[in-house]
């Protein structure tokens, strides 16, 4: 069953923001649905081993290092995304949404 993730099958790209302990099932979720559903997953993490060894070098999947938490390194990933998933902290959340909001972005957060 894929639920919620009906409506991704329009999004041509996503980022996922954070690649710790909660996002690992979410990433296989995502990950294993990609080429059905015909979308990629870029993974933010300021630890490319952290991403690989959750995406496996998926290749509907890209693993990009910056720190999540800096505005200006995160911009040119969002401005790409047609979808953010904030797996960060829920106290980073505001300024995920406020960056999201700015660019018209759907954003999603456990």
């Amino acid at each position: 069953m894929l639920g919620w993730l009906h409506f991704l099958v329009l999004v041509l790209m996503s980022a996922l923001l954070g690649a710790g302990l909660s996002s690992s099932s979410l990433i296989r979720y995502l990950l294993d649905h990609a080429e059905k559903l015909n979308f990629h997953v870029n993974i933010i993490d300021h630890s490319e081993e952290l991403i690989l060894s959750k995406t496996n070098g998926h290749e509907r999947s890209t693993a990009i290092m910056i720190d999540a938490l800096n505005e200006k390194e995160r911009a040119p990933y969002m401005e790409q995304a047609d979808l953010v998933i904030s797996m960060l902290p829920a106290r980073f959340h505001v300024e995920i949404a406020k960056d999201c909001i700015a660019r018209k972005i759907d954003l999603i957060t456990p």
